[in-house]
């Protein structure tokens, strides 16, 4: 996911086939002293995603 670290990312299933996707984009520090944005193309905030899965979509935790 553009922004984010793979530590940002949380994956569970739940109720054995709901797939959920959460995580949270922080807004970047200056890395340059004195930069300026015109226009941030990436929100900042929390997000989240589910998905239900097949019956027969393979949930095990590896």
């Amino acid at each position: 996911m553009p922004g984010l670290k793979s530590g940002d990312i949380k994956v569970q299933v739940e109720d054995d086939n709901v797939l959920i996707i959460s995580g949270e984009r922080k807004r970047e520090e200056e890395k340059e002293e004195g930069a300026k944005y015109v226009r941030m193309e990436r929100r900042v905030g929390k997000l989240m995603r589910k998905f239900v899965l097949p019956e027969n979509a393979n949930c095990w935790d590896e």
